[in-house]
């Protein structure tokens, strides 16, 4: 069940600038322009809040290890508390102690099979939390060379591939040039015979009109 908190908070002086800090469990947090409207009656989580947080300063917000998980410090020494947001899973609003060690939550989760159990009066469990690991020179690049190794035949493969295509192409345009040629000669022979039978049929018909003017004098009274 996800849940919207807005801690009011304000800077030092009589003229401090008033800011509002949003906080959805599991999903977000930001700061608002306005205050939302509260409910007739606050939760009992919300009195807990109240009663540990009011009057105590803001004095860090931070991100633990390489999780999703915002921890908001208020105070500082042995009076310090944690409020924890959770934004994974079904999420959480978790204070603690300056020892971390829970005082109240929104929502008790336990996992046996991880050995965690998140609530009240439980310490919270720092050691699952995921920590930052330095990138040694030596870790990177064995990491570049196995993804060279595993990237290599794929590669090779991809350029046989090409050279075949390239090849087959170049095959293809040969064919496609030879069958131009022989088109190209087809035309000419036809274009060659048809100039040679242009005279020929010229002198028939020259002879034939020679026949005609011999016949018509023969015919005549």
């Amino acid at each position: 069940m996800l849940q919207t908190y807005v801690l009011k908070l304000a800077k030092s002086g009589s003229d401090g600038e008033k800011v509002f800090l949003l906080l959805e469990s599991g999903i977000r947090f930001h700061t608002v322009q306005v205050m939302y409207d509260k409910p007739d009656a606050p939760s009992n989580f919300t009195l807990k809040l109240r009663k540990h947080l009011r009057t105590r300063r803001l004095e860090d917000v931070r991100q633990l290890g390489v999780d999703r998980v915002v921890d908001f410090v208020f105070g500082a020494g042995d009076n310090a508390h944690h409020l924890i947001l959770e934004m994974y899973a079904q999420g959480n609003v978790i204070l603690t102690d300056s020892n971390y060690q829970v005082l109240t939550l929104l929502r008790s989760h336990r996992d046996d099979d991880k050995g965690l159990s998140i609530m009240a009066k439980h310490p919270y469990p720092m050691h699952a939390i995921r920590l930052r690991q330095p990138l040694l020179l030596d870790t990177l690049k064995a990491a570049l060379a196995a993804a060279g190794d595993s990237t290599a035949p794929a590669a090779r493969s991809t350029a046989g591939e090409g050279l075949d295509a390239a090849a087959n192409g170049s095959a293809a345009a040969a064919g496609a040039e030879e069958e131009d040629q022989l088109q190209d000669g087809d035309d000419a022979d036809l274009t060659t015979s048809a100039t040679a039978a242009t005279p020929a049929a010229a002198a028939g018909g020259e002879g034939g009109g020679k026949k005609s003017k011999k016949g018509s004098k023969h015919c005549g009274p």
